[in-house]
């Protein structure tokens, strides 16, 4: 009797011990899920707490395009940086390792961009040109065949919902509808959707008023980054724990980018963006415009450091 009445009474204790600990991991849960939803702190605020310790380090800055280096606009074709950002970003590069890291066909993105000194990722890093390289390195390929494929259907698919439209990369797929009528945007995503379900090889990410289609392959902008850092600490005998590596962008695909820096030493996450949204990135700019003010206090920063030194 006595021995039945001690089991029960263990069994309670464990059932308590048990749902004490599903409350810790709950609370544990909800606290990250509310850091990742938080607002960031300014990085132009913050910026002596961010460089504090980077005295004698090496910079790697990487930098997004659209809604990062330049305005989003309604036509993608006429998203240009300004003059003054241009101006900036090349001195930067002058001093410290800057690749631009692009949705974008690379080729496009150094259209746009128009600086020489530059790395640069297209594609989400599916294609991917150092400065000092006479090839890309185009680790997709293999995959071009079918994304012709699908960006055929696609067209098909989308054809007669005005404002859509479908940028032409080699690889990936951008579907665009940011000017089409707000009642039609959910048609536009579950069209695409529905369209590359037929290609196994695809996948369909959101973007801000975009549709991607890439290989399910790791081929994202944090592949990118690793891959520069990579390569050129190998090229020149980078100390990996004395490297800086910023990433500033401001979409959904750039979270990768900011996954594997904030899983970095010495890795800094920027987002852009006015509103409070699920991030990794560590601190945050409101718009382009901050972002060149940031850029701008980073050079004066660099060459204060490089004149110290």
């Amino acid at each position: 009797m006595c021995q039945l009445h001690t089991g029960h009474k263990n069994k309670t204790v464990w059932i308590v011990v048990g749902v004490a600990g599903g409350a810790v991991l709950l609370a544990i849960a909800l606290l990250l899920w509310w850091w990742l939803l938080a607002k960031r702190p300014s990085a132009i605020d913050s910026f002596n707490k961010i460089t504090a310790n980077w005295q004698g380090k090496t910079i790697a800055l990487f930098l997004d395009y659209d809604g990062t280096l330049a305005p989003k606009v309604d036509n993608p074709d006429e998203a240009y940086m300004s003059s003054e950002m241009r101006e900036v970003v090349q001195e930067l590069a002058s001093l410290c390792a800057t690749s631009v890291v692009s949705g974008r066909a690379r080729d496009k993105a150094e259209s746009f961009v128009m600086i020489e000194n530059l790395h640069y990722a297209g594609s989400h890093g599916a294609e991917i040109k150092l400065i000092d390289e006479t090839e890309a390195y185009e680790p997709a390929r293999k995959y071009v065949p079918v994304i012709n494929q699908a960006r055929e259907r696609l067209e098909e698919a989308i054809k007669e919902i005005k404002g859509a439209s479908i940028e032409h990369k080699k690889f990936g797929i951008s579907v665009h509808y940011r000017c089409v009528e707000e009642e039609e945007q959910e048609l536009v995503k579950k069209l695409a959707k529905q369209t590359i379900k037929g290609f196994s090889e695809l996948t369909v990410t959101k973007g801000d008023k975009v549709v991607e289609v890439r290989p399910k392959a790791e081929f994202n902008k944090g592949f990118a980054v690793k891959y520069i850092l990579e390569q050129l600490a190998r090229k020149n005998n980078w100390d990996s724990s004395q490297v800086v590596a910023i990433f500033i962008g401001d979409d959904k695909t750039d979270e990768d980018a900011f996954k594997v820096l904030w899983k970095r030493v010495g890795g800094l996450g920027i987002l852009v963006n006015k509103k409070r949204k699920w991030t990794k990135a560590s601190y945050s700019l409101e718009d382009p415009a901050q972002v060149q003010k940031f850029l701008q206090m980073l050079l004066s920063w660099k060459k204060k450091a490089e004149a110290e030194v």
